[in-house]
């Protein structure tokens, strides 16, 4: 293992105890999205391992995940089951026969591809209700966005088991990063430009 995924493992556990005391002031974060991750970061961790790839980070972010699910469950006493938390439930479901049937490889892509789509309701979040975020928010995903690039740089070569999972990773936390900026940037903007009547 090298230093960049050490590194980028270690900012992700930082960022996830961060995350974490949000969640226990009041932050909201999505139930759904955050189970769903720690089951399919479960999986890729495991297909990942299994071909000797660089399976810390999605180790450390199943770790995270669980920690945050909980936190919501204990803080908030509620979570939502719709037709996509259905969905996503079916997606493990296939990886786990994905993985058993194909083997790590097709595990690997599988899972990966699903914690993409178990993002989808955080993204939301943050894109439909701008005035709920904030820069504690925007610094904890920059944090995940680091430790996907150092642990995408840390890849002992460009294979599917060393930086696929990180890589993918990065450009979801891309996207969310964006969507927390672009909440931030018009919360400024609606308090900033004065009132004007008609």
């Amino acid at each position: 293992m090298n230093s960049f995924i050490l590194a980028g493992s270690v900012i992700a556990a930082i960022t996830y105890v961060f995350l974490c005391v949000g969640v226990i002031m009041g932050t909201p974060q999505s139930f759904s999205t955050w189970i769903m991750w720690a089951l399919i970061d479960i999986i890729a961790a495991i297909s990942i391992a299994s071909k000797g790839g660089s399976f810390l980070l999605p180790t450390v972010y199943a770790a995270g995940s669980t920690l945050i699910f909980v936190s919501i469950l204990i803080k908030f006493r509620k979570f939502e089951w719709t037709w996509f938390e259905t969905m996503i439930a079916g997606l493990v479901v296939i990886c786990l026969a994905i993985y058993g049937v194909f083997g790590g490889i097709f595990g690997t892509i599988a899972a990966t591809i699903s914690v993409g789509i178990a993002g989808v309701p955080q993204f939301g979040e943050f894109w439909s209700n701008p005035e709920k975020n904030s820069w504690q928010v925007f610094m904890v995903y920059s944090g995940f966005l680091a430790s996907n690039v150092l642990t995408t740089l840390g890849g002992k070569n460009i294979s599917i088991q060393e930086i696929y999972y990180p890589l993918y990773c990065t450009v979801m936390c891309i996207s969310i990063v964006y969507a927390i900026g672009r909440g931030i940037a018009l919360k400024r903007k609606l308090f900033q430009e004065p009132f004007v009547s008609i």
